[in-house]
């Protein structure tokens, strides 16, 4: 859970600073991932 949490962090940094569409999508994959496993 914590690496997950880590990551989830990192991703919304990357969305603020770079604003970048494959880091938006990289964010809308990981949620799609914990939809999954929940």
């Amino acid at each position: 859970m914590k690496h997950w949490f880590v990551k989830k962090i990192k991703l919304r940094t990357g969305i603020f600073t770079s604003g970048s569409k494959l880091t938006i999508n990289r964010s809308v994959i990981v949620y799609d991932l914990r939809l999954k496993k929940m």
